[in-house]
This record gives structure tokens, sequence and C-alpha cells, in this order.
């Protein structure tokens, strides 16, 4: 608007050497405010996909649908044309 930008998105997407698929575990905060400490954290698991190469990782895709992640993956290693390490 009138030639200024109110943000700005700057995303490198990194290319892999290689594509691994795995289920890893994460936890959320579910505690607000005071309650905080009364409730407990939020633990659960998906199927990702990660790429990597030799200074960087990056996690580009979640699902807890296990299929959905290897047929994705799949294609992601046939488009970069890189090695898919399965750990599914």
């Amino acid at each position: 608007m009138f030639g200024f930008s109110f943000f700005k998105f700057k995303k490198k997407f990194i290319i892999p050497d290689y594509i691994s698929l795995f289920k890893q575990n994460f936890r959320r905060d579910s505690g607000v405010g005071l309650y905080s400490k009364i409730l407990k954290d939020d633990h659960y698991s998906l199927f990702t996909i990660k790429l990597f190469n030799e200074r960087e990782r990056e996690i580009v895709f979640e699902s807890n649908k296990k299929n959905e992640v290897i047929v994705l993956g799949t294609k992601l290693a046939h488009l970069f044309q890189v090695n898919l390490h399965n750990t599914l």
C-alpha cells in the first residue's frame, strides 16, 4: 500500500541430499495462565518427512497417516532425485 510493505515473508527451501521418513514425538504445553502447573503437557506423535543436506534439516510435512507420508515422501525423492530413508 503506497509503496510500503507491512511484512516480509522470507522462507528458504533447502535442496536435500536425502529425505527421511520417520515417526516423531512432540510435546505441547497445554497450561494457560495461572493453571499452567496444574494441567499436564500434551504429548503426541506424527509421521514426518524431513529434508537433510550437509548443513541443514527441515521438516516439510507432518501427518497422522502413515500411507500419506510414504506416498508423498516417495514422490519428493523422485522429484529431487535423492535417496529416501524410510524408518517407518
